[in-house]
């Protein structure tokens, strides 16, 4: 009788071991509400204010910064109208300023508005969201599985460093933009 409350005792201690690793596994998956690669199911809410609060978006682009032109912005909402019935990829632009994110939150931040607003087509992963930040000097790309799967993170960095940032050092943000944009699509057809 002793030796079978051992092994009982064993066995329950083994299932509670299986399944914490087995929650622990679910913590890790993709949000599929979103469509972004997330290390949690639920982010936590960002520390900076504007960011917890931040509006729905208005478009494509979301100009916090004032970055863009009227005319410029059009364009680019323009174009991201034209890439998402081309291609269903659905691309949003967001500019934070130095008030709005400190510069070693602004990965998490963006990170954060993505999912918060829901880019990409639910269920298809399928979404890239670009911060900018003319003031912090910094630039993300954030993109869902399904991209991920057409486009590696070597990939993105090589067209952020080569393809944006010499735009954005002779303070072109709009061409950066824009030609990062048009080359993480062109990678992906």
């Amino acid at each position: 009788m002793k030796n079978k409350m051992i092994v009982m005792r064993n066995s329950f201690r083994v299932l509670v071991l299986v399944m914490l690793v087995l929650l622990g596994a679910c913590n890790q998956e993709q949000d599929t509400r979103t469509g972004f690669q997330t290390t949690e199911t639920v982010l936590e809410p960002p520390r900076s204010e504007f960011v917890r609060n931040i509006p729905d978006p208005v478009g494509y682009v979301n100009d916090f910064e004032n970055t863009f032109s009227p005319a410029q912005k059009q364009e680019l909402e323009n174009m991201l109208s034209q890439i998402e019935k081309e291609t269903t990829i659905e691309v949003a632009v967001v500019t934070l300023d130095s008030t709005m994110s400190t510069k070693q939150e602004f990965d998490y931040n963006t990170l954060w508005i993505g999912n918060h607003w829901g880019v990409g087509k639910r269920g298809d992963n399928n979404g890239i969201l670009v911060g900018v930040s003319r003031s912090l000097r910094i630039v993300r790309v954030h993109y869902g599985a399904a991209i991920e799967e057409r486009i590696s993170n070597d990939e993105a960095k090589q067209i952020i460093d080569e393809v944006m940032i010499p735009h954005f050092r002779s303070n072109d943000f709009y061409q950066g933009t824009r030609a990062g944009i048009e080359a993480l699509v062109s990678r992906m057809k």
